[in-house]
């Protein structure tokens, strides 16, 4: 364990008192003394009295795989930590972590032993995360099988979603297995045969005990017109094909999708890049095992706004998240959404990505919803901590209330992600920021004379993440000319030329 920290990662102020605030934590999960790591969080499970976290990291100072586990308290207290390395490198997928009833786990992960040998394994943890069983599944040894779904039929059996393809096409498997990881069959589903390739993004099991999967289609000869695009399926317990359903052609991104009967399914997918001579955009709504669209909807906005799955809370309400992309100014930011159980959408959150650093792998990559209505985001950030001149890149665990607010008492659409650690963090009450609202002068006070031997700089960004001020802060108290800024909201940053200490925003009227 002492390789490995635990860390709350502090990464928004506002003029509110923090402990208004909701709690948000970082992992880092590789070696200390590794190269730079890629951790992100797949997966999240809310328990009664915890949270559960499954999460890709480096295994060591070769950067070769391995599938984490994590618990934390509530109230962000280390509970648990646990590691597997499986063969030469071991790694998993979103939508591959179920919690059983009597408070076990199942885990779908991959064994990748070169690029053309990986290997199915499906893992039972105990409720500390302790391996029960462990048991792999080479079946094609012709394909790179890559499990993207897991589910429990009601007799017990366990169904996982395979992704398998070789140099030339790509196809949907299926393997069934008995409560206790014993394999029973494995099967295409031979939906190769009617395009080119096919290409699996996730899977759920109906309570019919059908399986539905969703997936991108490509196809080879388009004298008839580009008829690629995204599809979803219906396979019956024994992986025999029942239904097939474009749900829109010309896509470049395979769709989530999420069962809300057992006839009726809530979808979400992006549309070809240069679609209409716009970038792409991200559609959803809702469709019927007919293939029929009974609801559809597309953000006006010509931001690119990306996917990484969908939720569905036990009141019915649907989420979701990822990363959006202003390609004009440059500027990436973490989204997410709320719509009701019609699709309808009830709001729409965004979270500045503060390092700036477009092409990064930073993102939500799991929402779950919480016993009080707040809501558990996770994926990764990038560390303000540099490592051979790059950044690493943070698990990190966010939770905001029912509303997507950070804060319990204020609420805006965009907020700003830092990777600021709380202990870097001078508070309010020592660095006054008045008055808020301002007209003409801002005015930063050091109410602490410790402060006041040390040298700042205050930076002040519009909504969209550009710097439209910066000044320097000497001695006690410090006046800020505001005149040019337009009305509006703004927030600011004060750093003492090695770190960021304090964030926060105000409004210019």
């Amino acid at each position: 364990m002492s390789y490995y920290k635990l860390f709350y990662l502090f990464f928004l102020v506002s003029y509110i008192n923090l402990n208004a605030q909701l709690r948000t934590f970082e992992m880092d999960m590789a070696p200390e003394d590794a190269e730079p790591s890629y951790d992100y969080i797949l997966a999240t499970i809310v328990e009664d009295d915890k949270y559960t976290f499954m999460a890709k990291t480096d295994c060591d100072q070769n950067t070769t795989l391995c599938v984490a586990f994590c618990q934390i308290s509530k109230v962000g207290k280390l509970l648990n930590f646990k590691k597997y390395k499986i063969g030469n490198s071991f790694y998993t997928r979103k939508n591959n972590l179920l919690k059983n009833s009597d408070g076990t786990y199942l885990v779908a992960a991959n064994i990748n032993e070169s690029f053309y040998d990986r290997v199915p394994v499906l893992m039972k943890l105990d409720k500390n995360l302790d391996t029960i069983w462990t048991k792999s599944y080479r079946v094609k040894n012709e394909l790179i099988d890559d499990v993207r779904g897991i589910g429990i039929l009601n007799n017990g059996d366990i169904v996982l979603g395979i992704y398998g393809f070789n140099d030339k096409f790509g196809d949907i498997g299926v393997i069934r297995t008995d409560s206790l990881g014993n394999l029973k069959w494995a099967k295409n589903t031979g939906l190769r045969s009617k395009y080119y390739s096919v290409a699996l993004q996730n899977m759920h099991l109906l309570t019919n005990g059908n399986i539905l999967v969703s997936f991108s289609t490509v196809v080879y000869d388009n004298t008839q017109g580009n008829t690629d695009g995204n599809n979803f399926a219906i396979l019956d317990s024994m992986g025999k094909l029942l239904v097939d359903h474009r749900i829109t052609k010309n896509l470049n991104t395979a769709p989530y999708i999420t069962p809300l009967t057992d006839t009726t399914y809530f979808y979400a997918c992006q549309t070809d890049t240069f679609l209409n001579g716009n970038l792409g955009n991200q559609i959803h709504g809702i469709i019927n095992f007919k293939g029929e669209k009974l609801h559809e909807y597309a953000f006006p906005s010509p931001e690119l706004r990306q996917i990484s799955g969908i939720t569905r809370s036990s009141t019915g309400d649907l989420y979701l998240f990822d990363l959006k992309d202003d390609w004009k100014n440059s500027t990436r930011a973490y989204w997410f959404t709320k719509h009701d159980s019609t699709g309808r959408l009830m709001w729409e959150k965004t979270y500045l990505e503060r390092s700036r650093m477009f092409l990064n792998m930073a993102g939500f990559l799991d929402l779950d919803v919480d016993t009080d209505g707040s809501l558990l985001l996770s994926g990764a950030i990038r560390d303000t901590m540099q490592f051979h001149g790059l950044n690493k890149q943070n698990a990190f665990i966010m939770r905001s209330d029912k509303d997507g607010c950070y804060y319990r008492d204020s609420c805006d659409n965009i907020f700003f992600l830092t990777g600021i650690k709380d202990n870097n963090i001078i508070s309010n009450a020592q660095i006054f920021i008045y008055p808020n609202p301002v007209i003409d002068n801002l005015i930063v006070y050091l109410n602490n004379e410790d402060l006041q031997d040390r040298r700042y700089q205050i930076k002040c960004f519009d909504q969209n993440g550009k710097i439209v001020l910066t000044s320097e802060i000497s001695g006690r108290k410090t006046n800020i000319d505001v005149n040019l800024l337009v009305a509006g909201m703004y927030f600011y940053q004060i750093n003492d030329r090695f770190k960021n200490i304090q964030y926060g925003k105000f409004i210019k009227l």
